[in-house]
């Protein structure tokens, strides 16, 4: 299946052999994976008649991710491993590969279907899959399946999709085609904009600024590159998040992170204007670290990925872990003669 003409072929065609259908978010959604897990609901319903129930494995985390599924009543429910797997024969993933180290489906079983704007790492297990990688987000395709099938598109569904859309591209500025421009400029006219505004901007907890403080903190940089460790966080989000915080340091190219969370090492790669791709950096480097590529990818501009632990670690080796990816990443970024080590946020400084 090469078009979203097909999925909606598919849909249609399929029906009852699809229905139930589960489909599955990567873990610790995003608001892309949301918002395109929403719209398939929506499309295979509408156009197919075909149940389903949109689920998740991991935790939403960010204060924006939970206000986008409150604020606008998202059906999205924790996955419950044995029985949804035995309850829905039929598993869609989105924005997420069964090969991909960031998911609870099981090893071994072919998926339904596949819509993902990432690139492959290794063979599709998947009956029929969607695969798009010039699209910005996945949120992107599910919104032109939605406009080409000419079926009603809810309040609820529109916003969820440009919300997914401008958070995936860093509000269009990120990695982003005429595809993510057009179908932003189609929804937007349908969203519930008060709600929109809410999910970008909402009230903020206290743990978000201590981790804010805790990753200035200790940041360090050299020559162009930005890092920072914050050790345990309360939700993988926050990595990623500061990730991007940091590339807007000025003079900045490189940004990354690490975090602890649930026995594994999560790390985020940011880029402006990269000279190499940051997916495939990252996925060097945990191939090299790991012997296992696809416990991280990503695209040029954006790359994340975790690192799992054997058996439960003491500070020294979460540190030395730390320190061994940070080097790798420091060795790629900036070059064999880097300059020193400076901590530019630190009190007194």
């Amino acid at each position: 299946m090469r078009s979203v003409r097909g999925l909606i072929q598919l849909l249609k065609s399929k029906r009852r052999a699809l229905s139930p259908l589960l489909v599955l978010t990567h873990n610790h959604p995003d608001p892309d994976a949301i918002a395109a897990g929403l719209a398939l609901v929506h499309l295979a319903g509408a156009v197919g008649g075909i149940r389903a129930r949109l689920a998740y494995s991991g935790k939403i985390g960010r204060i924006e991710n939970q206000t986008m599924v409150r604020a606008l009543g998202i059906p999205v429910h924790p996955l419950q491993t044995r029985r949804d797997f035995k309850q829905y024969p039929h598993v869609a993933l989105v924005d997420t590969q069964p090969a991909f180290g960031n998911n609870a489906f099981p090893n071994g079983r072919q998926a339904a279907l596949v819509i993902d704007h990432h690139r492959s790492v290794s063979h599709l297990r998947a009956d029929h899959a969607l695969i798009l990688p010039k699209a910005g987000a996945t949120s992107t395709i599910l919104a032109q399946a939605l406009l080409l099938a000419r079926k009603p598109i809810s309040q609820q569904v529109a916003t969820a999709l440009v919300y997914g859309i401008l958070s995936e591209t860093q509000n269009l500025g990120r990695e982003t085609g005429a595809p993510d421009i057009k179908m932003y400029q189609a929804l937007l006219p349908l969203c519930d904009l008060q709600a929109l505004g809410l999910i970008q901007n909402p009230p903020r907890p206290r743990s978000f600024f201590k981790t804010l403080n805790r990753s200035l903190d200790r940041a360090f940089v050299v020559d162009a590159v930005v890092g920072a460790h914050l050790g345990f966080v309360e939700t993988p989000d926050f990595v990623s998040q500061t990730a991007d915080f940091l590339l807007t340091y000025e003079g900045i190219r490189w940004a990354f992170c690490t975090g602890r969370f649930n026995g594994k090492l999560h790390v985020s790669v940011r880029a402006d204007r990269p000279r190499l791709h940051a997916g495939k950096l990252l996925q060097g480097i945990f191939e090299q670290d790991t012997g296992d590529k696809t416990r991280a990818g990503g695209h040029r501009t954006m790359a994340g990925g975790a690192i799992s632990m054997a058996s439960p670690m003491r500070e020294n080796g979460w540190q030395r872990l730390e320190k061994r990816v940070a080097e790798k990443l420091l060795e790629r970024l900036a070059g064999q003669g880097r300059r020193s080590m400076k901590f530019p946020f630190r009190s007194g400084r």
